[in-house]
């Protein structure tokens, strides 16, 4: 806009108070850019409306005046209620050619964004985002680029509409590369090609076959980038710098320098901001859709169904520092990825420690089960495996099983295990005289020896074959009640019998000396 000591914004000054054509008159500067200078104007009907007006020392150029008057009907043509309606074209006394269109009341985006200490909620970028692709959707349906979408060129009205402003005025610039060089930096930008910080590479290296509402794609997300981080995409310190930067340098990620915003978000902006065209976003429809969708995601509605308000009682949140309601952001994904520091490993390897323990005692108890099983209820401990005795074997008794009854003399005996039974020749017998039989009938006994070899062993007494035992029959079963009922004992565990002892061994005859 206008500065101190500028010449062209002084001779703009100067024409406050003129009336153009015996109706248009200018009531106040609005402000002074590099082709033009703007004016609220009264009609003489009382109608308020706007004035652009061409310099002076552009005015004189045939090309430029007659593209200056073609290019401000492009807005026209657009047929959208975004794009500034152009009233009348006329040329004042002086020969400066000048535009009467709508006048509106509200500020640029740029100044709101400034006026609001450089904070604006992610909801409201959103939604100046959606209605902008609407008005370039409209365009681009005409055949229209724009080529200059920055924030100094949205406009925000007091009823809570934006407007797009200098509808055609970059094809201009553009094809008019023989002026002299304006005086300010920001007004060199603006009048040759457009303006370095929101310009798409295509843009910047002046293909201006390559140049398509693609590149007016770029400027939106540029200008959302620059709402939701506070800096432009290519920071440089000169604009040349800045302009080879667009040439020839990709856009940085968005989550990388605000990491807080919802991922939605990101791929919108990131997407519009590829720097071959043939990856961003097809066309203004699908980008709007795009930011529509991530408008319902973190808001629960329809970006259509809210109108942006332009008060100031609104809650202020930058953007780095307010997480909306629980989407996902690049933080919180970078949150739950391996970039984090995960729990200890000393507690892992302690749980998977205990798990192992767990799992070999239940292995270990069911395989001796099922070898248990497998011998007989009556096996001993100790005969599982090898069958070898077990040392130190502990015998359980039941009391309440009968005694087992012991063998008769006549019935063999089993040999127990782990013993072998050792066979000795049996006697041959004797013959006998029938004479000494007859005499030893007839002589008295003879009293036993006295001597150990011939005393014979005392006969075995015979084992008294067990009584039996009556059990008395079971009691009835007493009904189970509610009050009564108690769980039931655990069987007692059988008892372990150890195999019965060898019995005694025979008697040896008794032999006369």
């Amino acid at each position: 806009m206008d500065q101190p000591n500028d010449p062209v914004a002084e001779r703009a000054r100067q024409r406050v108070g003129v009336t153009l054509k015996d109706k248009w008159t200018l009531d106040d500067l609005v402000g002074v850019g590099g082709m033009a200078a703007v004016y609220s104007a009264t009609h003489r009907n009382g109608m308020r409306v706007a004035v652009k007006m061409l310099h002076t020392e552009l005015s004189v150029d045939p090309e430029v005046r007659s593209r200056f008057l073609r290019e401000g009907y492009l807005a026209n043509k657009v047929d959208h209620p975004g794009a500034v309606a152009v009233l009348d074209d006329e040329t004042a006394d002086d020969g400066a050619v000048f535009l009467v269109m709508e006048l509106l009341e509200g500020e640029t985006l740029a100044h709101r964004f400034e006026r609001k200490a450089r904070t604006l909620l992610i909801e409201e970028v959103l939604l100046i985002a959606d209605k902008v692709l609407d008005i370039l959707a409209a365009a681009h349906d005409k055949h229209i680029v724009h080529r200059d979408i920055k924030p100094d060129n949205i406009f925000l009205t007091l009823a809570g509409g934006v407007k797009v402003l200098d509808f055609g005025i970059a094809r201009l610039r553009e094809m008019s590369p023989h002026l002299s060089p304006p005086k300010t930096s920001s007004t060199r930008s603006g009048s040759t090609m457009g303006t370095p910080a929101y310009m798409a590479p295509e843009q910047a290296r002046a293909r201006w076959d390559e140049v398509d509402g693609r590149t007016d794609l770029w400027s939106v997300g540029a200008t959302m980038f620059k709402l939701l981080t506070g800096r432009v995409v290519h920071v440089a310190d000169t604009i040349n710098e800045q302009l080879l930067a667009a040439m020839t340098k990709p856009a940085p990620p968005l989550g990388t320098l605000v990491p807080t915003v919802p991922i939605p978000v990101l791929e919108v902006v990131d997407k519009s901001l590829q720097y071959v065209k043939e990856d961003r976003w097809p066309d203004a429809r699908a980008m709007q859709r795009a930011i529509r969708d991530a408008y319902q995601a973190i808001t629960g509605v329809a970006p259509t169904s809210v109108r942006l308000a332009f008060d100031d009682n609104e809650a202020v949140a930058h953007a780095d520092t307010v997480v909306l309601s629980k989407m996902p952001t690049s933080l919180t994904a970078a949150h739950d990825s391996a970039d984090f520091p995960k729990k200890p490993a000393s507690r892992q390897w302690s749980k998977i420690a205990w798990i192992l323990t767990l799992c070999g005692v239940g292995i270990g108890g069911y395989s001796y089960l099922s070898q248990r099983n497998a011998a007989g209820v009556d096996a001993p401990f100790g005969e599982l495996d090898g069958g070898a005795p077990a040392v130190n074997a502990v015998e359980f008794a039941n009391p309440f099983a009968s005694p087992d009854p012991s063998p008769s003399a006549g019935s063999p005996v089993p040999d127990p295990p782990g013993l072998s039974r050792v066979e000795t020749p049996p006697l041959e017998p004797e013959t006998v005289d029938p004479a000494e039989a007859t005499s030893a009938q007839t002589e008295p006994p003879v009293p036993p020896a006295t001597s150990a070899d011939d005393v014979a062993p005392p006969a075995p007494r015979p084992t008294p074959a067990p009584a039996p035992v009556r059990t008395a029959p079971p009691p009835p079963p007493k009904p189970v009640t509610a009050a009564t009922h108690k769980p039931a004992a655990p069987a007692p565990r059988p008892a372990v019998r150890r195999p019965p002892p060898p019995p005694p061994p025979a008697p040896r005859p008794f032999r006369r000396p």
